[in-house]
């Protein structure tokens, strides 16, 4: 979705664009796989609304059709407790059953941490709570709150990066599903594209980025039938800042920058399991979990969206994070792990579900590209050559909104460079 969003906002603005994808549809982590007739995601479950995705979308002009999930609710010690919109935290902390003056300690360090000066930047944001509360409960909050929503864990994520999140996307609290499945907002985006008179190629591959003298000057794109040399003012690419230096080589760029890739990035790992179900498993669309081994949150987007399952059934969509986000982890073994649990949480589990899709999101294929606070700049030492994804995403952001971020920034950075070139 950052090149998509990059292409959709460049085409808009008059400029030639092609998108390649190497798979036979486009939006990556952000599209829909119909299975046995459901519609699975393949990465995007929830989609933010009143925030960046929604207001760019509007901005190119293109339909933005997502159906509001509602307020979060939270099961805590198997009672299921809704976030308001004001004072949410207080009542998730104290429905953990903390001490009164655990909470309060808590409450106001957020407090001074939102509206005054936020942490260090070498404090997790486990080890920031400790300093005030090592109740498991309230502990066991925060950790579903960022591991759903940030995909790491506690004590991998730095405080200070929290606090920017809650201050630029509110912790994601407005969001909701697409009634056609997530590939209607790259669909979406694509119709822009197409309009503006840009091109899009499915099933091709970019085998190679092409480079002189330091500046980017196109890439070998390998289709179903033929290669091709494409020329191009600037490459914008979304593989991943990994996979953008392996594609140009190493020797074009400067020695610092690949240091520092080697030693910053640390691509985050999400566990995802889809069910089929006969009927809803509780009355909720989605519930975020605490407590448990590994899952952390549960969605049932057919209650707000129906068409998503055959008719007549149900879809559930698991998340879950493994005890450490640094990979590779085994994928059986976390995955009997997120079924325990459930099963745990929900005793009828196996006579309402029947499994669909089970997959860990790591490697080449990750939750996100690198952890909060360890990502790339968009730019390479490359000239003209660009990277955008949640690799490269801006302090406070993530998922979506993150890649949506990252295409805007390089397409006004281009615009600001790079004049239209007429043909």
């Amino acid at each position: 979705m950052g090149g998509m969003s990059s292409a959709a906002m460049l085409a808009k603005a008059g400029y030639r664009v092609l998108v390649t994808e190497k798979m036979p549809r486009i939006g990556g982590r952000c599209s829909t796989m119909d299975y046995k007739g459901f519609k699975c995601v393949t990465g995007v479950i929830g989609v933010e609304t009143e925030g960046i995705v929604e207001t760019f979308f509007n901005s190119v002009g293109a339909k933005f059709q997502v159906e509001p999930a509602g307020l979060p609710h939270y099961l805590i010690k198997k009672k299921v407790v809704k976030a308001l919109p004001n004072g949410g935290m207080k009542r998730l902390l104290e429905a953990t059953g903390a001490n009164p003056v655990s909470v309060e300690k808590i409450m106001s360090a957020l407090s001074k941490a939102l509206q005054w000066k936020e942490p260090s930047s070498g404090v997790t944001l486990y080890d920031w709570i400790c300093q005030y509360s090592k109740h498991p409960g309230i502990l066991s909050v925060f950790h579903t709150m960022v591991s759903a929503t940030l995909m790491v864990n506690l004590n991998e994520l730095p405080a200070a990066h929290f606090f920017k999140f809650i201050k630029t996307l509110r912790g994601v609290n407005s969001f909701g599903y697409c009634p056609k499945g997530s590939s209607s907002l790259p669909d979406e985006l694509g119709k822009v594209i197409q309009r503006c008179g840009g091109e899009i190629w499915t099933s091709s591959q970019v085998t190679q980025i092409l480079t002189e003298k330091g500046v980017v000057q196109g890439a070998l794109i390998q289709t179903q039938e033929k290669q091709f040399q494409i020329n191009a003012s600037a490459v914008i690419c979304n593989t991943g800042p990994l996979n953008t230096v392996e594609l140009a080589g190493d020797e074009h760029f400067d020695p610092d920058y690949l240091r520092e890739i080697r030693e910053k990035l640390r691509p985050s790992i999400v566990i995802c399991l889809q069910f089929a179900l006969d009927e809803p498993l509780f009355e909720h669309n989605h519930l975020l979990v605490t407590g448990a081994k590994r899952v952390n949150a549960v969605y049932q987007p057919t209650i707000v969206c129906p068409g998503l399952a055959t008719e007549g059934k149900h879809l559930l969509v698991v998340g879950a994070s493994p005890a450490s986000s640094i990979g590779p982890v085994e994928e059986k073994k976390e995955i009997e792990l997120c079924m325990k649990d459930l099963r745990r949480i929900f005793p009828e589990f196996d006579s309402h579900a029947r499994i669909l899709i089970s997959g860990i999101y790591q490697g080449d294929w990750p939750g996100m590209h690198s952890w909060p606070g360890r990502d790339m700049p968009i730019k390479t030492p490359v000239i003209n050559l660009y990277n955008v994804g949640d690799g490269v995403k801006e302090s406070g952001y993530t998922g979506l909104p993150s890649a949506v971020k990252s295409g805007m920034m390089v397409s006004q950075e281009i615009m600001q460079r790079i004049g239209i070139i007429e043909t």
